[in-house]
């Protein structure tokens, strides 16, 4: 019998994380992080490089994945910082 994982992407203010978990012990069988760059303007405001970022959170995945079959994965969850936004087109493009 194969074991079911959960995979979880966690996009905080300094990196990217995911981490593969037993679905049955919730024990933590794997985890890839990737740091990324921000800047803040004068008005507070956090800007992320979304392409690029998008990469990096590819990048933990894939990482994540050398080890396990895709196909075992039976769920994925999203967590991330605060109030975070990214608006795209019809085409799927940053505005």
């Amino acid at each position: 019998m194969n074991t079911s994982f959960i995979l979880a992407v966690d996009c905080g203010t300094s990196s990217a994380r995911t981490i593969i978990f037993d679905a049955v012990t919730g024990k933590q069988v794997s985890v890839a992080q990737i740091p990324w760059q921000r800047t803040e303007d004068d008005h507070g405001a956090t800007r992320f490089d979304t392409e690029g970022n998008w990469k990096i959170i590819c990048s933990c995945i894939r990482k994540n994945l050398e080890d396990f079959d895709v196909r075992n994965v039976i769920a994925v969850t999203t967590t991330s910082f605060r109030h975070g936004l990214v608006c795209i087109d019809r085409d799927g493009s940053v505005v």
